[in-house]
Protein backbone atom coordinates (compact mmCIF):
# COMPACT_ATOMS: atom_id res chain seq x y z
CA UNK A 1 0.00 0.00 0.00
CA UNK A 2 2.80 2.69 0.76
CA UNK A 3 4.55 1.62 -2.27
CA UNK A 4 1.65 1.70 -4.61
CA UNK A 5 0.93 5.72 -2.47
CA UNK A 6 4.54 6.74 -2.80
CA UNK A 7 4.53 5.67 -6.97
CA UNK A 8 1.30 7.29 -7.22
CA UNK A 9 2.82 10.94 -5.75
CA UNK A 10 5.77 10.36 -8.00
CA UNK A 11 3.91 10.56 -10.98
CA UNK A 12 1.94 13.71 -9.70
CA UNK A 13 4.93 15.51 -8.93
CA UNK A 14 6.45 14.51 -12.57
CA UNK A 15 3.33 16.14 -14.03
CA UNK A 16 3.44 19.06 -11.40
CA UNK A 17 7.04 19.71 -12.07
CA UNK A 18 5.82 19.56 -16.21
CA UNK A 19 3.59 21.81 -15.53
CA UNK A 20 5.30 24.09 -13.15
CA UNK A 21 8.57 24.11 -15.90
CA UNK A 22 5.75 25.23 -18.68
CA UNK A 23 4.73 28.04 -16.77
CA UNK A 24 8.02 29.38 -16.25
CA UNK A 25 9.19 28.70 -19.91
CA UNK A 26 5.73 29.49 -21.78
CA UNK A 27 4.85 33.04 -20.09
CA UNK A 28 7.95 34.45 -18.75
CA UNK A 29 10.49 33.09 -21.33
CA UNK A 30 12.70 31.38 -18.65
CA UNK A 31 14.41 28.20 -19.92
CA UNK A 32 15.00 25.85 -16.87
CA UNK A 33 17.95 23.24 -17.47
CA UNK A 34 17.01 19.49 -17.56
CA UNK A 35 19.16 18.66 -14.62
CA UNK A 36 17.57 21.70 -12.17
CA UNK A 37 14.16 19.87 -13.08
CA UNK A 38 15.82 16.61 -12.23
CA UNK A 39 17.48 17.40 -9.10
CA UNK A 40 13.77 19.22 -7.49
CA UNK A 41 12.58 15.89 -8.13
CA UNK A 42 14.92 13.92 -6.54
CA UNK A 43 14.70 16.18 -3.89
CA UNK A 44 11.14 15.90 -3.12
CA UNK A 45 11.51 12.33 -3.64
CA UNK A 46 14.07 11.83 -1.16
CA UNK A 47 12.42 14.35 1.68
CA UNK A 48 8.75 12.53 1.25
CA UNK A 49 10.24 9.37 1.39
CA UNK A 50 12.14 9.74 4.15
CA UNK A 51 9.20 11.29 6.62
CA UNK A 52 6.60 8.48 5.43
CA UNK A 53 8.74 5.85 5.96
CA UNK A 54 9.66 7.28 9.20
CA UNK A 55 5.44 7.91 9.84
CA UNK A 56 5.09 4.86 9.33
CA UNK A 57 7.62 3.22 11.74
CA UNK A 58 7.59 5.95 14.47
CA UNK A 59 4.56 6.64 16.95
CA UNK A 60 6.34 10.40 17.38
CA UNK A 61 5.74 12.23 14.02
CA UNK A 62 7.90 15.11 13.00
CA UNK A 63 7.80 17.85 10.99
CA UNK A 64 4.03 17.28 10.00
CA UNK A 65 3.82 20.53 8.44
CA UNK A 66 6.60 19.07 5.67
CA UNK A 67 5.32 16.22 5.47
CA UNK A 68 1.94 17.85 4.40
CA UNK A 69 3.78 20.11 1.93
CA UNK A 70 5.54 17.29 0.20
CA UNK A 71 2.51 15.34 0.21
CA UNK A 72 0.30 18.01 -1.09
CA UNK A 73 2.47 20.56 -3.17
CA UNK A 74 2.86 18.87 -6.11
CA UNK A 75 -1.25 18.89 -6.53
CA UNK A 76 -0.98 23.15 -5.67
CA UNK A 77 1.73 23.43 -8.31
CA UNK A 78 -0.16 21.53 -10.31
CA UNK A 79 -3.23 23.24 -10.29
CA UNK A 80 -1.61 26.73 -10.13
CA UNK A 81 0.42 26.18 -13.29
CA UNK A 82 -2.44 24.98 -15.08
CA UNK A 83 -4.77 27.94 -13.77
CA UNK A 84 -1.93 30.56 -14.68
CA UNK A 85 -1.35 29.56 -18.07
CA UNK A 86 -4.93 29.22 -19.17
CA UNK A 87 -5.32 32.54 -17.66
CA UNK A 88 -2.06 34.24 -19.77
CA UNK A 89 -2.82 32.39 -23.06
CA UNK A 90 -6.45 34.05 -23.15
CA UNK A 91 -5.29 37.13 -21.94
CA UNK A 92 -2.78 36.88 -24.52
CA UNK A 93 -5.01 35.71 -27.52
CA UNK A 94 -7.22 38.78 -27.04
CA UNK A 95 -4.20 40.98 -27.11
CA UNK A 96 -3.31 39.81 -30.42
CA UNK A 97 -6.92 40.88 -31.53
CA UNK A 98 -6.31 44.05 -30.63
CA UNK A 99 -3.44 43.83 -32.28
CA UNK A 100 -4.35 43.15 -35.74
CA UNK A 101 -7.59 45.44 -35.49
CA UNK A 102 -4.92 48.50 -34.54
CA UNK A 103 -3.51 47.30 -37.85
CA UNK A 104 -6.45 46.84 -40.00
CA UNK A 105 -7.65 50.36 -38.59
CA UNK A 106 -4.83 52.01 -37.96
CA UNK A 107 -2.59 54.20 -40.76
CA UNK A 108 0.09 51.46 -41.59
CA UNK A 109 1.23 51.21 -45.23
CA UNK A 110 -1.24 48.68 -46.44
CA UNK A 111 1.24 47.85 -49.51
CA UNK A 112 3.82 46.16 -46.80
CA UNK A 113 3.53 42.82 -45.52
CA UNK A 114 2.46 42.70 -42.15
CA UNK A 115 4.41 40.63 -39.16
CA UNK A 116 2.43 41.23 -35.87
CA UNK A 117 3.86 38.23 -34.08
CA UNK A 118 0.53 36.97 -32.79
CA UNK A 119 0.45 34.84 -29.74
CA UNK A 120 -0.18 30.79 -30.21
CA UNK A 121 -1.79 28.74 -27.65
CA UNK A 122 -0.81 25.80 -29.69
CA UNK A 123 1.66 23.55 -27.20
CA UNK A 124 2.44 20.24 -29.80
CA UNK A 125 5.30 19.81 -31.76
CA UNK A 126 3.99 19.60 -34.96
CA UNK A 127 4.22 22.88 -37.32
CA UNK A 128 0.94 22.15 -39.48
CA UNK A 129 -0.67 21.84 -35.73
CA UNK A 130 0.94 25.30 -34.98
CA UNK A 131 -0.44 27.09 -38.42
CA UNK A 132 -4.19 25.27 -38.25
CA UNK A 133 -3.88 26.63 -34.59
CA UNK A 134 -3.17 30.82 -35.50
CA UNK A 135 -5.89 30.43 -38.54
CA UNK A 136 -8.21 28.99 -36.09
CA UNK A 137 -7.91 32.02 -33.64
CA UNK A 138 -7.15 35.16 -35.89
CA UNK A 139 -8.97 34.35 -39.28
CA UNK A 140 -11.87 35.84 -38.43
CA UNK A 141 -10.39 39.27 -36.21
CA UNK A 142 -8.42 39.44 -39.40
CA UNK A 143 -11.44 39.20 -41.94
CA UNK A 144 -13.72 41.67 -39.72
CA UNK A 145 -12.20 44.90 -41.54
CA UNK A 146 -13.21 43.78 -45.34
CA UNK A 147 -16.43 44.74 -44.75
CA UNK A 148 -15.48 48.63 -44.49
CA UNK A 149 -15.98 51.47 -47.26
CA UNK A 150 -12.33 52.10 -46.67
CA UNK A 151 -9.96 50.60 -49.52
CA UNK A 152 -7.15 50.84 -47.15
CA UNK A 153 -8.81 49.08 -44.39
CA UNK A 154 -9.24 46.59 -46.51
CA UNK A 155 -6.55 46.07 -48.25
CA UNK A 156 -4.78 45.63 -44.63
CA UNK A 157 -7.65 43.31 -43.49
CA UNK A 158 -6.30 41.25 -46.57
CA UNK A 159 -2.62 41.78 -45.99
CA UNK A 160 -3.77 40.70 -42.26
CA UNK A 161 -5.90 37.69 -43.29
CA UNK A 162 -2.29 36.67 -45.44
CA UNK A 163 -0.53 36.73 -42.23
CA UNK A 164 -2.90 34.46 -40.46
CA UNK A 165 -3.36 31.93 -42.76
CA UNK A 166 -2.52 28.34 -42.65
CA UNK A 167 -0.22 27.80 -45.29
CA UNK A 168 0.40 24.03 -44.73
CA UNK A 169 -2.76 23.22 -44.25
CA UNK A 170 -4.05 24.92 -46.86
CA UNK A 171 -7.22 25.00 -45.55
CA UNK A 172 -10.65 25.84 -47.16
CA UNK A 173 -12.90 26.42 -44.54
CA UNK A 174 -12.98 29.61 -42.82
CA UNK A 175 -13.18 33.19 -43.85
CA UNK A 176 -10.10 33.22 -45.93
CA UNK A 177 -11.19 31.95 -49.40
CA UNK A 178 -14.70 33.98 -49.47
CA UNK A 179 -12.62 37.41 -48.84
CA UNK A 180 -9.94 36.40 -51.57
CA UNK A 181 -12.85 35.64 -53.96
CA UNK A 182 -14.00 39.31 -52.77
CA UNK A 183 -10.97 41.08 -53.08
CA UNK A 184 -9.77 40.21 -56.68
CA UNK A 185 -13.13 41.76 -58.09
CA UNK A 186 -12.46 44.52 -55.21
CA UNK A 187 -13.22 48.05 -57.01
CA UNK A 188 -9.78 49.23 -55.22
CA UNK A 189 -6.46 47.94 -57.43
CA UNK A 190 -4.47 47.69 -54.69
CA UNK A 191 -6.64 45.10 -53.13
CA UNK A 192 -7.21 43.77 -56.07
CA UNK A 193 -3.36 43.77 -56.83
CA UNK A 194 -2.54 41.87 -53.40
CA UNK A 195 -5.49 39.02 -54.31
CA UNK A 196 -3.82 38.95 -57.45
CA UNK A 197 -0.24 38.10 -56.10
CA UNK A 198 -1.66 35.59 -53.38
CA UNK A 199 -3.18 33.78 -56.50
CA UNK A 200 0.09 33.73 -58.14
CA UNK A 201 2.07 32.53 -55.69
CA UNK A 202 -0.55 29.40 -54.93
CA UNK A 203 -0.39 28.93 -58.55
CA UNK A 204 3.70 28.46 -58.26
CA UNK A 205 3.17 25.89 -54.99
Amino acid sequence: MLVAKILGKIALAVASILAFKMLLSIPFSVRIPGFVMISLLGAWLIGLVSLEIVWLWRKRKPFPRLLSHLRYGPVAVLIISIAITLSFDAAMIEHSKYLIRSYVHGRSNPESIVDLKLHNDYRGWCGNGYTAREYYLYAETAAEGFSSPDPAVRARSVQASLAVYDWLNGVDDGPFYPIMDKAVRDDDPLVRAIAADFRRSMWRR
